[in-house]
């Protein structure tokens, strides 16, 4: 009984996506990677440079979680619309996820440049 008890806190996750995220596209699952890549590389990002924050991180972690509550706010109002025959096809969803996709790219290339960059250069 307690190995399924692990299984619980995913089952409900998935249950609350399918709920607010009904039709996932490509465009959330490139989302959804960009977000994880851009997390991971954040988290190596302040390892490696010993700036590692948990208030920092927290209020990354509220952005992210901000962002997928508008989108899934813009797909409860794309329903809405949907089935009072307005001919929309998910069009506030999509324009939300194209507007953070260039957001998450941005951070992870600014989260490598940091990495990447060398602090010790031009101090002699």
């Amino acid at each position: 009984m307690s190995k399924y008890l692990i299984y619980l806190p995913f089952a409900i996750l998935g249950g609350f996506s399918k709920f607010f995220f009904h039709n996932p596209n490509d465009l959330y699952y490139s989302l959804i990677a960009l977000v994880i890549c851009d997390y991971f590389l954040g988290m190596t990002r302040a390892i490696i440079q010993a700036e590692f924050n948990s208030i920092k991180g927290l209020k990354g972690i509220e952005h992210k979680i901000f962002m997928f509550f508008l989108i899934a706010l813009f797909q409860l109002l794309d329903s809405f619309f949907i089935m009072n025959d307005f001919h929309c096809t998910f069009m506030f969803r999509d324009a939300t996820i194209c507007y953070y996709l260039p957001k998450e790219i941005f951070s992870i290339f600014r989260n490598f440049y940091r990495l990447t960059q060398n602090d010790s250069i031009g101090m002699a």
